[in-house]
């Protein structure tokens, strides 16, 4: 699946599509790549980064796939500086996670509408 945003015209390409609750509970872990989550209903539910081998972008998306905020998060290591938590102030619908760096240097933006293609 790609992400394509509206407002720029960018697209992130080779996105995971994360449904089922094993592969939300999975998620990133253990593995590089791009995900998307969607939930059934609005939520505030904090992530973690635990096993998680990549610093991700992670942007918090509400029911229109509109961008509610984006923020950078590390994986967690025996450092307890790395040990935390990532949620929004406001629920959130969606979740997308990519590489560190991709959503600034693609112009994604708190606001900007975004549309799932296949």
């Amino acid at each position: 699946m790609r992400v394509f945003n509206r407002d720029t015209g960018s697209v992130i390409p080779e996105v995971r599509r994360m449904e089922s609750q094993f592969q939300k509970f999975l998620g990133l872990r253990f593995r590089e790549g791009r995900a998307l989550f969607s939930f059934d209903r609005p939520t505030r539910a904090p992530l973690d980064m635990v096993f998680v081998p990549q610093p991700l972008d992670i942007a918090f998306l509400d029911e229109d796939m509109e961008v509610m905020e984006v923020h950078g998060a590390h994986p967690v290591t025996i450092n307890p500086e790395t040990w935390k938590f990532y949620s929004s102030e406001e629920p959130y619908s969606h979740v997308l996670e990519v590489e560190a760096g991709l959503l600034p240097h693609l112009g994604f933006d708190i606001g900007h509408s975004l549309e799932l293609m296949d």
